[in-house]
Order: C-alpha cells, then structure tokens, then sequence
C-alpha cells in the first residue's frame, strides 16, 4: 500500500513545497554572430500551457499557390511560433516600466538615413543593421520628433504619436479579421499594422493603406518581393513570379465566414 500510493518517493510535505515554489529556469546568451541562445526547464503546468499555445501556432501553412507545402522544419514553426507569443505579450498594456515606460525598444534614426534604400545604421547599442530592418521595426511604432543640436543634445522633443492609432486598429480588425497573407488563420490579436507604402516615404495611414499582418509575414511583406495591395478595401498580396510566374493577386480566404447552410424546403 505504501507502495503505492507513495510512487514518486517524495514525502507530501516535499511535494506541497514543490507546488508553492515550482523550480522554473531560463538561461540565455548572446552569440557571436548576435543570435540569442537560450535553454531552461519549467515545471509541468508552465509547460502544459506553452504545449497548449505552440500547437496551433506552429502548425504548418497552407501551400502556396504553386501547390508547395510548408518549407518549414517543425523546429522553425515552433521558433515562428514562439516569437508570435512574445510579440503578443509585448503589445499588452500590463508589462513591467522603465524609466517610465514599458519594455521599449529605442530606435535614433534621421528621416534622410530612413528613407534610403540601401544603407547599414548603427543603432545605440553598437549593432548593425539594414535600413530594410529599421522601416520594419518603425512600420507601426511610436515616433517622437526631436531636434537635435550638433553634438548630438536634444533642443526639442515633440509629442509622441502612434503611426497606426487604436481606432485604425480596431477598423481594420473589423476588415481583415486578421494576418492577411493568403492561408494565415492567425486572428487580429496576433498582428502588426503594416503599411503598404512606409509613411517614411509619404505613405498615408489609414485604411486604404494599411493592413494586418502577423509577425511572420510581416518580415514577408518588407524582405520579400510578395506584394500588396488594397481594391475596393479588399486585400489582395501578389507573389513574386519565382513562386507564380502569372503573378495572380490573392486574397486571404482563412477568416472568412462558413457558407449559409441553404436548407430543403
């Protein structure tokens, strides 16, 4: 009996210890060719949860409209999948504060560096990085105008504005219904506003165009030669002619409502 009913071999007290302060551990490090690496182990109900939101996440594409399926090892999706949770945490309004404000990333560009094409900026940590990168980060983030003196003192900092406010947001929730990359099922909540001409170059934002996408194609649409546009406030993404050479423009179909059962009289 006391077999049995002991089999873990831990005493009860042991175990309700173990409950009140579950062993939770996350290690990371950054690489040498800047990737961050991470490993860690977390108890059974954390994991049950993770498990529970990484399934339908990571689940693979459609195929495309060249009939090719998902290119993605298992190992990606869930790396794709992962980072669609971070990016939802970080939009909640609930996140820690640091020197006034939540978990930020903080981007110093002029608009003349922003607006070119093919220039590398050094951000304030030191990092490289490509101009495309840059206009994705700022697709949909908040921008403060600010002057700056010659060495670099700020003599005036504007008020801060969201390039895509919470009621442009919330009209395009009504219309997309979500990620509008043709075969994506993931919901508003999970999405970016993207714009589909950067307002760093005159692009206007509201709903003629902008869009949602998720995470992942979001990337897509900025390093990618896919396409978008909007008819008749439809969206419509075009692929590049690798993919279809006729280049036929396509709708996301995933959000769409079931049919009407029509019912025999």
């Amino acid at each position: 009996m006391r077999h049995y009913w002991d089999m873990d071999g831990a005493e009860p007290r042991d175990r309700e210890r173990d409950l009140a302060r579950p062993l939770r551990e996350f290690r990371y490090h950054w690489t040498r060719t800047g990737r961050f690496s991470f490993t860690g182990e977390l108890d059974p109900d954390t994991g049950t949860l993770i498990e529970q939101l990484m399934v339908p996440l990571a689940a693979p594409d459609a195929t495309d409209p060249s009939g090719t399926p998902d290119p993605r090892t298992p190992a990606e999706r869930h790396g794709d999948a992962f980072t669609a949770i971070i990016e939802l945490a970080a939009h909640t309004p609930d996140l820690p504060i640091k020197a006034g404000e939540r978990a930020v990333a903080t981007i110093t560009i002029n608009l003349h560096d922003l607006q070119n094409t093919a220039k590398t900026v050094l951000l304030d940590d030191g990092t490289a990085q490509p101009i495309s990168v840059i206009r994705r980060m700022l697709c949909d983030a908040k921008i403060y105008p600010a002057v700056l003196g010659g060495d670099g003192q700020v003599l005036d900092l504007g008020r801060s504005a969201r390039t895509a406010p919470p009621s442009l947001r919330r009209a395009l929730a009504i219309r997309d219904r979500g990620c509008t990359f043709p075969g994506c099922p993931l919901g508003p909540k999970w999405t970016d506003v993207h714009h589909t001409t950067h307002w760093a170059h005159g692009g206007t934002t509201d709903p003629t165009t902008c869009t949602l996408t998720c995470t992942r194609h979001h990337r897509l649409a900025h390093h990618s030669n896919w396409t978008i546009t909007i008819t008749n406030n439809t969206v419509y993404w075009t692929p590049p002619t690798l993919i279809d050479p006729h280049q036929k423009p396509l709708r996301n179909t995933a959000h769409d409502p079931p049919p009407t059962q029509m019912r025999a009289a």
